[in-house]
C-alpha cells in the first residue's frame, strides 16, 4: 500500500524503538506535557479555612511534592500554607482570650439559687421554713455587693439585706440581715388567725369570722381595727403591734 502524501507513495520509517502504535516525541522546541494539579495543594487551601493545622501540614506536602513531581498548584500550596498559619495564630489568640477573659469575669449567683440559700439560712437561724423569698435579681459576685430581698415568714413580710461576704473561684457566699430600712408587715390572713386564736383562748370559742382592713405595719403602738363576728352578732377589735425583733412582731388584741 502506498501513501500519497509519502514521497515515492511509501509510509515514512518509524525511528528506532518505536512501532507503528506509539506517536514520536515532540519536535525540539516544545515543552513535554503538563501534569495535573498536586492534590495535597488543593487540599492545603481547603483545610486552611475548614481546620488551620491540616492546611499547614497538606501546604508544606503540597510544595515538596510540587518540586519533585514538576506538578503545578505550588501557589495553592503555599496559599494554604500561610493561610493555615494565620488562621491558626488568630485561632490561638482567640481562646487565649475567652480563657483569660472568663478567669477573670465577677461570677454571679442566679437569682433562684440567692432564693434557695436564704431560705435555708432562714431554716437555720429560726428553725422555719420560709413562705417565700423574692430578690430583685442575680447578685454579683464581688465582695460587699448588696441586694434586698423579700421574706415571708410565719405571716410577716419584711426586707433582708443580702451581703456577699467572701468569693471563691466560682462560688459566691453571703450573709443576710434584716434590712436597716423598710419595716416589715404582719400579713392580713395571719393577723384575722392569730385574733380568733386568742379569742378562742380568752372566751373558751372561736368566732365566726374575723375581717380586717389590711396587714398591719410592724412598727410599735401601730394599731388596725378589725371586725369579730360571732353568734351573729359583730365586735370590733383593735390589734396593736407591742414589739418588733427582727421579722418577728408581736401584738396585743382588745376589744372595743
Amino acid at each position: 500500500m502506498t501513501n500519497p502524501s509519502s514521497p515515492g507513495g511509501q509510509f515514512p520509517d518509524y525511528p528506532q524503538g518505536m512501532n507503528s502504535g506509539q506517536l514520536p516525541p515532540p519536535p525540539p522546541g516544545y515543552p513535554a506535557p503538563a501534569r495535573g494539579t498536586n492534590v495535597m495543594a488543593i487540599l492545603a487551601l481547603v483545610f486552611a479555612f475548614v481546620f488551620s493545622p491540616l492546611g499547614i501540614v497538606f501546604g508544606i506536602i503540597g510544595r515538596k511534592q510540587t518540586k519533585q513531581r514538576g506538578e503545578s498548584g505550588r501557589g495553592l500550596a503555599t496559599a494554604g500554607l500561610i493561610l493555615g498559619i494565620v488562621f491558626t495564630v488568630l485561632g490561638v489568640a482567640f481562646t487565649a482570650l475567652i480563657i483569660v477573659a472568663a478567669a477573670n469575669a465577677t461570677p454571679t449567683l442566679a437569682q433562684s439559687k440567692v432564693e434557695t440559700e436564704i431560705s435555708t439560712q432562714v431554716v437555720a437561724k429560726l428553725g422555719k421554713t420560709p413562705d417565700s423569698v423574692q430578690c430583685p435579681g442575680d447578685l454579683k459576685g464581688k465582695v460587699g455587693t448588696q441586694i434586698t430581698c423579700t421574706l415571708t415568714v410565719s405571716g410577716v413580710r419584711g426586707p433582708v439585706d443580702v451581703t456577699v461576704t467572701s468569693v471563691n473561684g466560682r462560688s459566691v457566699y453571703f450573709d443576710i440581715n434584716v434590712a436597716k430600712t423598710g419595716t416589715p408587715d404582719v400579713l392580713q390572713s395571719f393577723v384575722e388567725s392569730q385574733i380568733s386564736t386568742q379569742l378562742a383562748a380568752k372566751i373558751g370559742q372561736k368566732p365566726d369570722s374575723v375581717k380586717c382592713p389590711g396587714d398591719l405595719q410592724g412598727t410599735v403602738g401601730n394599731a388596725i381595727t378589725c371586725t369579730v363576728t360571732a353568734a351573729g352578732e359583730s365586735q370590733d377589735v383593735e390589734a396593736t403591734v407591742t414589739s418588733v425583733e427582727g421579722l418577728v412582731v408581736r401584738f396585743d388584741i382588745t376589744l372595743k
